[in-house]
């Protein structure tokens, strides 16, 4: 069975947390990639600061105010991924779960009107029995919709979808020049640039004036035009 914790010194880089403050740290259950979540007890008890020990955290999550994406979950290893929401019901708060300037994972405060746009990446698709056509989200969650429907061809691995609240997709945003992506992996990581070129398996963007060149597996659509649909990187302190 897997342990449900780690040493703090080998967890994913991207988790914004103190390394030799104690030996080891929460792990959070599978089901989706490590380096882009991290379990809900430690974003409410070392980021969010809500909380100050496990058993606080424990009694928090079994009130039922704690939301991931508008369901209410008690467990404190889930894992909360990027572009999810964290609420916090009884203060009122939002968090996206995003990026800081410096590439690591961080709760950004959203309004309550943002809290309904689902943005996630394709990253697998697939006919299945029924004559449907399945998209694996980045999240772990799967779509579903009929394979003959009009426009359903467009829709290819390293797009992005917007969810409604029963997971129906509600919008798609293709991989193509002039999209507005985010760098989630490598070098550039955090980094929001358009689309110049994609060649291959590489991807050029546009980065605050300077042309970024990286993997195309790398890139997350967010968005259309010249700015994210969503808040996806924190500010400077």
């Amino acid at each position: 069975m897997p342990k449900n914790h780690m040493k703090r010194i080998a967890a994913p880089k991207t988790w914004p947390i103190q390394r030799k403050t104690t030996a080891f740290v929460m792990r959070s259950d599978a089901g989706k990639k490590m380096e882009l979540s991290m379990p809900l007890g430690l974003i409410l008890r070392e980021i969010l600061g809500i909380t100050e020990n496990a058993r606080q955290t424990k009694a928090v999550l079994n009130a039922g105010s704690v939301l991931v994406d508008g369901k209410v979950r008690k467990e404190l290893r889930f894992p909360v991924g990027l572009y999810e929401v964290v609420e916090i019901a009884s203060d009122k708060k939002q968090f996206r779960v995003g990026f800081s300037p410096i590439g690591s994972l961080s709760l950004i405060p959203i309004t309550a009107a943002e809290k309904a746009t689902r943005l996630q990446k394709v990253v697998s698709k697939r006919i299945v029995p029924g004559n449907k056509l399945q998209l694996g989200l980045l999240s772990g969650v799967v779509v579903r919709m009929d394979a003959t429907a009009k426009n359903v061809g467009a829709y290819t691995v390293g797009d992005s979808v917007q969810l409604d609240d029963k997971n129906g997709v509600s919008k798609h945003l293709p991989l193509k020049v002039g999209s507005v992506v985010q760098f989630i992996a490598g070098k550039h990581i955090g980094s929001v640039g358009v689309v110049e070129s994609i060649v291959g398996e590489k991807i050029t963007a546009s980065v605050e004036g300077s042309s970024v060149e990286t993997r195309l597996d790398c890139a997350v659509v967010v968005g259309e035009g010249k700015s994210p649909s969503i808040t996806v990187l924190s500010k400077l302190a």
